[in-house]
């Protein structure tokens, strides 16, 4: 109306899965915007920083030695 555009603000669920892939642990994560269909979002691995020579390391998918 008259060239202007508002903003609707929806409520927004996200959804967080843990998978094993390859001996390598990934948090895979699913949006639904307001009872709409569930999407693919993003993929996170799981790393930290090594202590003794500042490079990344990936977790495995066995949490006893990680």
């Amino acid at each position: 109306m008259h060239s202007r555009t508002d903003t609707v603000l929806k409520p927004v669920s996200y959804y967080e899965f843990i998978a094993v892939l390859e001996n390598v642990r990934v948090k895979v994560i699913v949006k639904q915007v307001d009872g709409g269909e569930k999407f693919f979002w993003s993929i996170i691995p799981y790393w930290k920083i090594d202590s003794v020579n500042s490079r990344r390391l990936l977790h495995s998918g066995d949490p006893e030695s990680d």
